[in-house]
């Protein structure tokens, strides 16, 4: 029909009387060949196959192909409608393409962010971890399958609690140097503030808010400095 025309890029005389296999090139063939076995068989069934137009360039089509059957249910042929899908596969290629790019930035920026000497922990709009680096870990001393799993905030405080890391009222050291006490883990602590970790160490945490609630806290290893200022004081 004209739009079987339309999709080969040919006239109705170039297309009528001619072998399928003159309009597809051999890897193509291959599929034609399988599915021609399958009518053969008296089954009907969909595919996607590449056509070939006058010009040489390829069509992406699928086709839904049906046996043809007379009265006495011998086999006469098969009818075969064809649609052109070229778009969506260019699209589907785009898509995979766009998913393969930002696959990479995201391996990138996680190699990035494991480079670094701060533990990171990004929370979400919704309060749920969605972004951490190896040093975080090592830092909070935390087990990777907890923050892999996207703990909400309350959820990792309520973690470092049940193991006596946080007191219910805690005094922390506070940019200044001023002693601050505050509910432990609250997400209202001070900007920038100093706490030991469950392994001792002396950490001091950075918090930024986002609009829309998101919260990125970076952690940073200072015992040696408040060591040197111990060994200052008793010296």
């Amino acid at each position: 029909n004209p739009a079987m025309c339309e999709i080969l890029g040919r006239a109705s005389d170039d297309i009528v009387g001619k072998s399928i296999f003159e309009f597809v090139d051999e890897t193509n063939a291959a599929i034609f060949r399988d599915q021609v076995k399958r009518r053969a068989e008296g089954l009907a069934s969909g595919y996607e196959i590449a056509l070939m137009r006058a010009d040489g360039s390829l069509v992406d089509c699928f086709n839904n192909a049906t046996p043809i059957f007379d009265t006495a249910g011998h086999r006469t042929g098969a009818i075969g409608m064809f649609s052109d899908i070229s778009e969506q596969k260019r699209a589907e290629k785009r898509l995979r393409a766009a998913s393969e790019e930002l696959t990479e930035k995201t391996r990138a920026l996680q190699v990035t962010l494991d480079s670094i000497e701060q533990g990171i922990l990004s929370y979400d709009s919704d309060g749920r971890v969605s972004v951490y680096n190896r040093r975080a870990l090592e830092l909070l001393d935390l087990p990777e399958t907890l923050l892999s799993s996207r703990p909400t905030y309350d959820e990792l405080v309520s973690y470092q609690d049940e193991r006596g890391e946080l007191l219910k009222e805690a005094t922390y050291i506070d940019a200044e140097g001023v002693r601050r006490q505050f509910r432990a883990g609250t997400i209202d602590a001070p900007e920038v503030y100093v706490r030991r970790s469950h392994s001792g160490a002396m950490l001091e945490i950075r918090s930024r808010r986002f609009p829309g609630r998101g919260l990125v806290r970076t952690y940073a290893d200072v015992t040696a400095y408040f060591d040197a200022q111990q060994a200052v004081r008793n010296s």
